[in-house]
């Protein structure tokens, strides 16, 4: 299905160059391609500088798609820049995810390398915790930008609540919201 789906994608690019989809149709064809197991084909697409611009609804999944890409080429380096990428985008609420799957690639790679330094590389990238502390200073300004809450010291207890604000709260009542 897949590989009926990239020709499909391959011959409206081509026919189409120009249209509003095309980049959308650029977009599937590379994840298209990384589910086929031809990922320098889906790096080649995905990885193009103007994927942002082109096609910014579906950006975050093109750069999860291609850090699996990467990482299953053996280049965990552009993986983990692909997903960092990914990690911070605004529009990424998960960015946890993108941080858990870069973690669970590295400890692959490393259970699969025969070479012990390399092993060790790996499980130490796994177990980053500055990247830990960057997804929790995202975390904290995707909340305050969301939100309008400053994250503070002491106050860091996802199960203490406070009353919503006042104001306009019509459709809200009863609402709470975290104290971060």
């Amino acid at each position: 299905a897949h590989t009926e789906a990239i020709e499909l994608l391959r011959h409206f690019t081509e026919e189409y160059p120009q249209h509003e989809k095309t980049a959308r149709a650029e977009t599937l064809m590379g994840i298209a391609y990384y589910r086929t197991g031809r990922y320098l084909e889906a790096i080649n697409i995905l990885g193009a500088p103007d994927r942002r611009l082109r096609d910014p609804e579906v950006y975050l999944a093109a750069l999860r798609t291609l850090g699996r890409s990467y990482a299953a080429m053996g280049q965990m380096d552009n993986a983990r820049s692909a997903f960092m990428r990914a990690a911070a985008l605004e529009n990424n609420m998960q960015a946890d995810q993108d941080y858990a799957e870069l973690a669970g690639l590295y400890t692959r790679a490393a259970e699969r390398s025969g070479d012990p330094a390399q092993r060790r590389r790996h499980f130490q990238q796994a177990a980053r915790k500055d990247d830990m502390k960057l997804l929790r200073d995202l975390a904290a300004s995707k909340v305050e930008d969301e939100f309008g809450v400053s994250s503070q010291a002491g106050a860091n207890s996802a199960s203490r609540l406070r009353p919503a604000p006042k104001g306009n709260t019509e459709g809200n009542a009863g609402v709470v919201a975290p104290v971060l």
